[in-house]
């Protein structure tokens, strides 16, 4: 066995020896080859390329660039070389360069590619990207030395400013405004880049644009705008006459220049007659004539020359003055001729009259219908020698127009005729002056009387103011005063007016709206006037539609009022500060009379609460069901209507055109009339109750507000005695009036308004009234009129809810608590302090 294991490893290790050798054989050459890094001589590589082309060429600066190629075996390269991706044909030379001309590239960026193949098929490709550029260029740069100008119209704007580039020679600088087209201006620029533009002439507004462009290689450009903002001068005013009522007015003129000329205003004119023989152009230039004429401009004096020979107005007798004349006619020459003169030249305002032209006045005032509103005689006298004229003169004076006669104490000629003349008028001015025979001068003692006579022009016609044709011009009252049928405020035919359904009324029939049936109730009243007192008679139905309400149905009543016709006021009670020292209007019974002779009741309902407050939602009354209708009314037991606040439907009437019908009618229809309320009603006490619309202090017209308000957290639920009085809150005081004028007393007087709002715009209680600034008493009677009950306490000690009334004051069934209303067949008296100016109303079932 051994043996042949021997056996066995000697020929292992033979084959071991030879696989070592190889492997130490192959080892040797691999380190040979990598750390000797021996090459068999003659082996062939890649072909290589290289370049002189740098990234970036100024464009002209470089013209060619070198390609160098080298191979071991140059002749059999294949060399394919392209430029931008165009083929380039051109071979290297013998040493491998290739020279390129890029002369002809432009500025931007290029490639160039070089593919090179040896023979064994080994490749090489270089590629090489390079920009070719212009010089480096500034920007143009435009600067302006001033943006903006204010010129006045007309004028001129120098522009000027600077161009900044490397090369100013290839700027162009050009201007435009919105008027003018670019293309035809160019502006020069200097060499030192400066530039400048004058406009002139400018009128209006302008914008003027500027733009530079400079650049050999790179246009580059520049802008700037110059705002010419043209101030226009106030125009200078036109000058003229800017007065309207004047004859050249100009509407164009801004400024008067006072050259404004007017007609002569008319100017009164005054006949003027000359003395016998004088002309009448020697009269007009006597000195004293002229004195008057300057001081008297207002007045034309018109001189007019004698028609009888000689220049007189009355001739002569035949045989001389001595002999006198009977003949009434004697002077009808000059009367006619005055009479066609005046008629012709007139009207005139005056009769002047000098000497023989004074007696010509006084004959011509006896003979002719001609009115003249004045006489002024001057030195003159009678013609007593003419008895038939004379005699005419003196049948006819006195004369009623008024007159001045002058006479000069120093007059030789006639100083006696002035006295006589006098005598001919009932209204004369007699003066004595200085003056001899002629008309006084300015100097004269008397002139200024003289001018003042002639100037104070008086005025007929009516002077009454009252009158309907009152002439507030008039001076002198002529008889002529008329009077319009509006009659005087407390006069039987104002009371007429004021009162409504009387019997000289056409009555509409007065449907209830709480009915089936049409009901044709009719409102009647009548009245008579004493001497203190107005009794008035009524039915108690008003003169509109109705609703009854839940006190159903309304009928008929007998009711009597007696309404002082002169007011007192109460001593003691000032309502401006509060109720205090003042009777206070009943709450839930009869406070006024309406003028349709319905009752004006207190705010209180039959429970105790304000009715009004309550129907307007301000609570829910839960103790009675109560109601009101139209016009804030209803009825109360035994059908009594009244009212618990407006009334003012009184004067309201359906507009018949849009079908309305009563029910259309609303508060707001009386709260927005454009003038102030007429009277709704007349309180105890005598004072009128006019509606909701009345004057404030300047006189306008506007709605007149309460001073009354809900207490804190109340709602009217408790009647009067949720309200509190503000003093300045609204309009009225603590009784709901105010003294003031009024149409119907213009002069002033204490009146009560019916009120919807308060000052704060809630509901205006008291509505009507709440005390009375006039004096008054209640007293209640019982039917057969047997002594006095006391019956105050009502609401308070007694009544509904609280408790039986005092005995002899009946209480009434429930819902309606009123004194009026449950007094079937009891008389309520209200009887005066000083004997019997209050009102009176009997209610009969």
């Amino acid at each position: 066995m051994l043996p042949l294991a021997h056996g066995n490893m000697a020929g292992d290790n033979g084959v071991a020896r030879s696989l070592f050798l190889s492997a130490l054989m192959i080892t040797s050459v691999m380190t040979g080859i990598l750390f000797f890094g021996i090459e068999e001589e003659g082996a062939n590589g890649s072909p290589s390329i290289d370049s002189d082309v740098p990234d970036t060429i100024l464009i002209g600066e470089i013209e060619t660039v070198n390609i160098s190629i080298s191979d071991e075996e140059m002749g059999s390269l294949s060399i394919f070389i392209t430029l931008n991706g165009e083929v380039v044909t051109q071979t290297p030379n013998s040493m491998g360069m290739v020279t390129l001309d890029i002369s002809s590239l432009g500025v931007g960026s290029h490639t160039l590619q070089v593919v090179a193949t040896d023979s064994l098929g080994q490749e090489t490709t270089w590629a090489k990207a390079f920009i070719i550029h212009h010089p480096e260029e500034s920007e143009a740069q435009l600067t302006i030395s001033q943006s903006s100008f204010e010129i006045e119209q007309g004028g001129s704007a120098p522009i000027s400013g600077l161009v900044t580039h490397d090369d100013i020679s290839t700027c162009g600088l050009r201007w435009s405004t919105a008027d003018i087209e670019e293309s035809s201006l160019g502006l020069p620029v200097g060499e030192d880049g400066t530039y400048g533009l004058e406009l002139s002439n400018i009128q209006q507004n302008t914008i003027v644009s500027l733009k530079v462009t400079c650049g050999t290689w790179i246009e580059t450009s520049s802008e700037k705008n110059v705002v010419i903002t043209v101030m226009i001068p106030d125009p200078e005013p036109v000058t003229g006459c800017t007065d309207p009522d004047a004859n050249n007015y100009d509407s164009g003129a801004d400024e008067d220049d006072g050259s404004c000329n007017y007609d002569e205003p008319s100017r009164l004119k005054i006949l003027s007659l000359h003395g016998g023989g004088e002309s009448s152009s020697a009269f007009e230039s006597q000195q004293g004539m002229q004195d008057l004429i300057g001081a008297l401009p207002e007045f034309e004096f018109v001189f007019v020359q004698a028609p009888e020979d000689g220049s007189v107005w009355v001739r002569d007798p035949p045989g001389g003055k001595e002999q006198g004349t009977n003949d009434p006619n004697w002077a009808d020459t000059s009367i006619n001729f005055l009479d066609e003169f005046v008629q012709n030249n007139g009207p005139f305002h005056g009769l002047l009259g000098f000497s023989q032209g004074a007696a010509m006045v006084a004959i011509y005032l006896a003979y002719s219908d001609v009115h003249f509103d004045k006489v002024i005689l001057f030195n003159g006298y009678l013609e007593t020698g003419h008895r038939g004229l004379n005699d005419t003169v003196e049948s006819e004076s006195p004369f009623d127009v008024p007159a001045l006669v002058f006479e000069g104490e120093n007059d030789a000629w006639f100083g006696y005729g002035s006295a006589e003349l006098a005598e001919l008028f009932s209204d004369v001015t007699h003066l004595v002056g200085s003056a001899d025979h002629h008309v006084p001068i300015s100097t004269d003692r008397e002139f200024e009387n003289v001018v003042s006579f002639i100037r104070d022009v008086r005025q007929y016609g009516c002077t009454d103011p009252d009158a309907s044709n009152f002439n507030n011009e008039a001076t002198l009252d002529d008889g002529s005063c008329n009077y319009d049928s509006k009659p005087v405020t407390g006069s039987l035919e104002w009371w007429g007016e004021v009162l409504l359904c009387d019997s000289t009324e056409q009555i509409e029939p007065v449907d209830d709206y709480n009915t089936t049936e049409s009901d044709n109730h009719l409102c009647q009243l009548s009245f008579e006037m004493g001497e203190t007192e107005i009794i008035i008679d009524s039915n108690g139905i008003p003169n509109h539609d109705l609703e009854s309400g839940p006190g159903c149905c309304t009928s008929e009543q007998s009711l009597e009022w007696r309404i002082p016709l002169v007011p007192n006021n109460q001593t003691g009670c000032d309502p401006t500060l509060s109720t205090d020292g003042c009777t206070m209007a009943p709450e839930r019974d009869a406070v006024a009379l309406a003028v349709n002779g319905v009752p004006i009741f207190g705010p209180e309902d039959g429970p105790g609460g304000d009715a009004v407050a309550g129907h307007e939602g301000e609570y829910e009354e839960d103790r009675q069901h109560i109601w009101l209708g139209i016009c804030h009314g209803h009825s109360g037991p035994g059908g009594a209507y009244h009212y618990h606040a407006d009334a003012n439907c009184a004067h309201w009437h359906p507009d018949e055109e849009t079908n309305q019908t009563w029910r259309d009618y609303t508060v707001d229809s009386s709260r927005s009339l454009s003038e102030h309320s007429p009277i709704v009603g007349f309180a105890f006490d005598g004072y009128p109750i006019y509606g909701f619309i009345g004057w404030d202090e300047e006189g306008n017209v506007s709605e007149v507000k309460s001073s009354y308000r809900l207490k804190e957290g109340e709602t009217g639920y408790n009647g009067i005695n949720d309200y509190e009085y503000i003093i300045g809150l609204g309009d009225l005081d603590s009784c709901n009036g105010q003294f003031g004028p009024t149409p119907d007393y213009p002069e002033g007087i204490y009146h009560y308004h019916t009120t919807w709002e308060n000052g704060e715009g809630d509901l205006g209680f008291p509505y009507f009234i709440n005390c009375y600034r006039g004096e008054i008493s209640l007293v209640s009677q019982n039917e057969e009129g047997d002594g006095e009950v006391d019956c105050s306490g009502r609401g308070e000690t007694w009544g509904p809810g609280i408790g039986p009334p005092p005995e002899g004051c009946e209480e009434g069934p429930s819902g309606q608590s009123s004194d009026i209303s449950s007094a079937i067949g009891t008389i309520y008296r209200l009887v005066p302090p000083s004997g019997g100016i209050l009102a009176m109303m009997a209610i009969t079932a």
